[in-house]
């Protein structure tokens, strides 16, 4: 058996980023092809997998949460209304946080709107990031995670509305996660920041990619969930 691993970027490639990436999937697609015409006489069976970017997992033991990821947000065109509705973006991302004794490597998730709220999670101390944060103008802010604050600012309460560096943007801190919150659930949190999502979805794609986290409806399966994604982010 001969296996090519292709891409869904054969068929629709970002021009911007990964144009010759898309080329050589779109190549090796027809190349597989061919080859499967030659060879398959003789009992050699050639498979062709085309990675997509849209999958899902469960977050939890409850069977009340899916996660829709990696999910390109700005090939949303029609359906970004209703989408923005029930999906919920995040994202990861090494950072260095600053305003310390020295400065140290840290992991931020960037919560779009509403995230605390899909994720039914609420800070220990604080407030959580809230919709007007993910404004383009809204003041920056952070959320720390309780590990950070524990050993970096000794548990001390009046770090909240205190400015720490995140990467190279002065924040306010405006709240401290409740211990051990990870997300996703591998994923260890030192400081969370806003996610800011565009009104309304580019004309173009671009290769600016996020996650997306959604609860599962009353009734509703993981596969009827997935049917319901897949056309998202197909557009």
């Amino acid at each position: 058996m001969i296996v090519h691993v292709t891409s869904i970027q054969r068929q629709l490639p970002l021009h911007d980023a990964t144009l010759a990436y898309a080329a050589a999937k779109a190549a090796l697609s027809n190349y597989s092809k061919g080859l499967s015409k030659e060879v398959g006489p003789k009992g050699v069976r050639v498979v062709r997998v085309s990675r997509s970017q849209c999958g899902s997992r469960r977050l939890a033991r409850k069977n009340d949460a899916i996660l829709f990821g990696p999910l390109l947000v700005v090939t949303i065109t029609r359906a970004w209304d209703s989408a923005r509705k029930s999906l919920r973006a995040y994202g990861n991302r090494p950072v260095t946080i600053s305003g310390l004794d020295r400065p140290v490597r840290g992991n931020a998730l960037m919560g779009g709107p509403g995230l605390f709220d899909a994720l039914r999670v609420r800070p220990a101390l604080g407030r959580p990031l809230q919709a007007d944060d993910s404004r383009p103008s809204a003041p920056p802010v952070v959320v720390l995670g309780a590990e950070l604050w524990r050993t970096r600012f000794a548990s001390d309460p009046r770090v909240l509305g205190r400015g720490v560096k995140v990467g190279d943007q002065v924040r306010q801190v405006v709240g401290i996660a409740s211990e051990g919150f990870r997300f996703s659930p591998d994923v260890r949190v030192d400081v969370i920041v806003p996610l800011t999502v565009p009104p309304q979805a580019p004309a173009e794609r671009k290769s600016n990619w996020t996650f997306a986290v959604a609860r599962l409806a009353r009734g509703r399966s993981m596969t009827q969930a997935e049917w319901n994604a897949t056309p998202i982010h197909n557009q």
